[in-house]
């Protein structure tokens, strides 16, 4: 049963997600890399993991420009799929350094750039389809994420991009499933609002 309702849910909010025009998805896009940029978390990372947008997620060009800008050690996943794990690799290059990967993701090609431990990651900027006010997200499905964020040597602030169409009442959680720490939502009635976690808007 919860596995249908979080089916359901993904299939709902990636309708939702997916109507949206693509200039209004930049521009709300630009409001929500602006919160996370002034945030303190952001200024005090030397080491950023974060991932080139799919779809119709957030944008994220503005943050992965800005870590490199900033002299911040910008960290990409690589998806292993035998292992199911997440491989973490440090870009310096946007425009030479990735691969279109798994799902046609960009990733980084790892015989141009170095690995990167997890415990080195400072900040993870979280992708995902549908949250809750509660920060209890809701993935794509294979898991990938929650493994990570469950490793005993994650010690990361963990942060996530919304559009207000991501948001739902409640999602359905197991023992295995991560909240993020923070989550910051923007609609186009109110631009850059955020809350953190049990927080209210």
């Amino acid at each position: 049963m919860e596995f249908t309702e979080k089916s359901r849910i993904r299939r709902a909010v990636l309708e939702r997600r997916d109507a949206m025009a693509v200039a209004q998805r930049q521009q709300r896009s630009g409001a929500l890399c602006a919160r996370l940029l002034a945030l303190e978390q952001w200024h005090a990372a030397r080491v950023v993991l974060a991932t080139v947008a799919m779809g119709s997620e957030p944008v994220t060009e503005v943050l992965l420009h800005a870590a490199l800008e900033q002299g911040k050690t910008l960290v990409l996943p690589r998806v292993q799929r035998a292992e199911k794990t997440l491989g973490l690799y440090a870009v310096q290059n946007l425009s030479q350094d990735l691969l279109p990967g798994v799902w046609g993701i960009l990733e980084p090609d790892p015989q141009r750039c170095r690995q990167i431990s997890l415990p080195q990651v400072e900040l993870i900027v979280v992708p995902g389809v549908a949250f809750d006010r509660t920060g209890a997200r809701l993935g794509y499905g294979a898991g990938y994420y929650d493994r990570l964020l469950a490793r005993s040597e994650c010690t990361a602030f963990t942060v996530a991009l919304a559009f207000e169409e991501q948001l739902v009442p409640q999602i359905p959680t197991e023992a295995h499933d991560q909240r993020v720490q923070w989550l910051l939502v923007d609609s186009a009635q109110h631009p850059g609002n955020h809350w953190d976690q049990g927080g209210d808007l």
